[in-house]
């Protein structure tokens, strides 16, 4: 159910839906090597770019239509003021409370030291769970 595919928690949808419709739209933005980018000047307006139109759009498309931004291009920042603001809320909101409880349970017991995770994940998820 963690796939941004996957249909849910609304109320009227179930994650066995059996007729619903997923689509994946790709945006690959190419990053010049420093050969052709000595300066770093391109492949900082790219990044820049990415971080401010694209992940902007696809909040503001999202919002209507039920989208989620792939786990490798999710900008996290909880800082309101910053335009990746409410990212990590805006995905802990669309798996609900349930489904992000049991992601974390498995967490705490199959990698509680986070071995296995990144920063991205502790700042959607949360860290990991005091040892007992």
């Amino acid at each position: 159910p963690l796939s941004p595919a996957s249909v849910g928690p609304r109320e009227y949808e179930t994650y066995e839906s059996q007729n619903a419709l997923f689509s994946w739209v790709g945006v690959i933005m190419y990053l010049p090597s420093e050969d052709f980018d000595p300066t770093g000047f391109r492949r900082e307006f790219i990044t820049q770019s990415f971080k401010e139109e694209y992940c902007k759009l696809v909040r503001k498309v999202g919002e209507k239509y039920g989208l989620m931004c792939h786990w490798a291009k999710l900008e996290v920042s909880e800082d309101p003021s910053d335009p990746s603001g409410g990212v990590a809320e805006s995905v802990r909101n669309r798996f609900g409370p349930e489904v992000v409880g049991a992601f974390n349970a498995a967490r705490d017991l199959y990698d509680p030291r986070r071995l296995l995770s990144c920063s991205l994940l502790d700042q959607i998820f949360g860290p990991p769970s005091p040892e007992k």
